[in-house]
């Protein structure tokens, strides 16, 4: 009788464990969501200026953004990657999270800020441009935990292509392009750099 109790008890315990586990969850719906990721940084380091990340409500950016952070070359790892978390960020789309450099010789809103790289997007990250808009991020009750939004942001685009007035300026830099002004159209009325 005694092994028959032991045995019985034996059996019964993993269904009251499931019983136990499987109780209805009090926990309350998420409000708002979280985004997470690295930034790997190539080039130099620029010697002035401050270099931060920012979560965007619009693209290209015409505001400030919904979130930013500063990033230090402190804060980087021997790989030269920054670990970035955004808290708290309510449910939406976010065209962008962009990695900037602002020029603090430009007090110019429109032109100061330099996008270094940006989750999804190719230089110079704006189509009209000839690059790819970043990829928009959603948060939701469903998706409010991303995890995985790693973006490459590379030093090198600190050096404006819109803020070189010469040809030779221009071309020295690889990732841009002397344009004509006739080769722009009506509205272009003079060279410019690209």
């Amino acid at each position: 009788m005694k092994t028959i109790t032991t045995n019985l008890i034996v059996l019964l315990m993993p269904a009251l464990f499931l019983f136990v586990g499987c109780s209805n969850s009090t926990d309350p719906a998420p409000t708002s969501g979280s985004i997470s990721g690295s930034v790997t940084f190539t080039g130099t380091w620029p010697t002035t200026g401050t270099v931060s990340i920012s979560l965007n409500t619009g693209w290209p950016p015409t505001g400030a953004p919904y979130a930013f952070k500063t990033i230090e070359s402190t804060n980087l790892d021997l790989d030269n990657k920054y670990s970035y978390s955004f808290e708290n960020v309510a449910f939406g789309t976010y065209p962008a999270i962009a990695i900037s450099w602002q020029d603090p010789d430009d007090s110019n809103h429109a032109t100061n800020q330099h996008t270094l790289g940006a989750y999804g997007g190719v230089y110079p990250f704006v189509s009209t441009y000839g690059g790819t808009d970043p990829t928009a991020v959603t948060v939701s009750n469903i998706l409010y935990e991303l995890t995985t939004i790693n973006i490459d942001a590379d030093l090198k685009y600190v050096d404006a292509c819109q803020k070189q007035i010469t040809q030779g300026a221009c071309e020295a830099l690889d990732h841009c392009m002397w344009y004509p002004a006739e080769s722009m159209g009506p509205s272009q009325t003079s060279d410019g750099c690209y």
